[in-house]
């Protein structure tokens, strides 16, 4: 695999649970904004049938694969788009997929980028190419070693009363938490996957407590074998369907192709902030940010929201996650927190990584 088509992908499945955002937003909106990330994070946006959707990222080649995306969405049937992307059950071989992405509709420079990648793996999927991926394989090859068979046996689980079971008095905690604990440090990350831009933790307590903590909630929260997030941590891939994201469902894939289908399709290279902040003549109802403002600097932490506010509509919704590092002094003029209301929607969230903000903008 050639590291040349390869090395300006960070993520290529998900790093974010999109129930989330989807949950938040409203049916019917006129325009929707989205960080593109992986493309997995804006597709559940178009099951609300958002009449514009803008998809915008500081990565061309995130905003390609985005494209891919959304384009195999149009074109393809559930079935066929998971066997595409390399979902379970979709396992099919290099010649068919071939065939799935030669009726796909794409731009020039799509196309361009997505043959080279395909030349290069022989017509693999992509969907664990991503440095955020590949670091999460070398996880899970941790964890066999640490757990050996209690990896698999985690995901045998089908009621979740013995689960419960298991978990209280069976599994290896001992050495579980000694993972965590080798591995849930700035360090690691830094040199697997952040290489140098690690978000600085201002949230309490050490790096161990954060990454125990949301995993503690995340086996709090159902069954392994019904959680994507779980089983890339221990095993690497998805081999369970009923743990795929939330765009894969039953359902759920039929109304996303329905809203790309019948949206205007927009994407955007450049600082989301910017961006929207430029939006004054099409303005936005719903903005996902995902957790781009971790990353920001002080003077953005702080101004963003009133940056954007000339690009939002009033009662406009704003999504802001963090990572590690919760921005303390937003200037929130004009704007309420509303994320009480949607309390449920993140305890519920499968990774149990983010703190989440969401903000709305005062009507008048």
């Amino acid at each position: 695999m050639s590291a040349t088509y390869f090395s300006t992908l960070n993520y290529t499945l998900a790093n974010e649970d999109s129930s989330l955002e989807r949950g938040i937003l409203k049916p019917d909106c006129a325009h929707v904004l989205s960080v593109a990330g992986s493309g997995a994070r804006v597709l559940p946006l178009f099951s609300k049938m958002p009449r514009k959707l803008t998809v915008v990222d500081v990565s061309p080649d995130q905003l390609l694969l985005t494209e891919l995306r959304i384009e195999s969405v149009r074109e393809l049937n559930r079935e066929e788009f998971l066997s595409f992307w390399g979902y379970p059950p979709g396992l099919v071989a290099p010649d068919s997929r071939k065939a799935l992405y030669s009726r796909l509709r794409l731009s020039p420079s799509c196309r361009e980028l997505f043959d080279g990648i395909f030349s290069a793996n022989g017509y693999a999927p992509v969907l664990y190419s991503g440095r955020w991926e590949r670091t999460f394989s070398k996880i899970s090859k941790m964890c066999r070693i640490a757990l050996g068979d209690s990896v698999d046996k985690l995901f045998d689980f089908r009621d979740e009363s013995d689960f419960r079971q298991y978990m209280a008095h069976d599994f290896p905690d001992f050495r579980w938490k000694a993972l965590v604990f080798l591995i849930g440090n700035s360090t690691f990350f830094n040199t697997l996957l952040y290489r140098g831009s690690f978000p600085p933790k201002n949230t309490s307590g050490s790096h161990y407590s954060f990454y125990q903590s949301a995993y503690e909630r995340n086996f709090a929260i159902g069954l392994p074998r019904e959680n994507f997030f779980l089983q890339l941590t221990f095993l690497g891939e998805l081999r369970f369907a009923e743990g795929n994201p939330i765009e894969c469902m039953p359902g759920v894939y039929e109304e996303i192709q329905t809203g790309i289908r019948n949206a205007q399709v927009g994407y955007c290279f450049g600082n989301v902030v910017d961006v929207v902040e430029r939006m004054q003549n099409d303005r936005l109802d719903f903005v996902s940010l995902s957790d781009v403002p971790s990353y920001f600097d002080e003077k953005t932490s702080s101004h963003f929201l009133q940056r954007m506010a000339s690009g939002l509509s009033p009662d406009a919704l704003v999504v802001a996650r963090y990572y590690l590092r919760v921005l303390q002094s937003v200037d929130t003029s004009g704007f309420s927190r509303v994320g009480d209301e949607y309390e449920k929607l993140m305890s519920s969230e499968k990774t149990q990584m983010y703190t989440t903000d969401v903000f709305r903008r005062h009507s008048a």
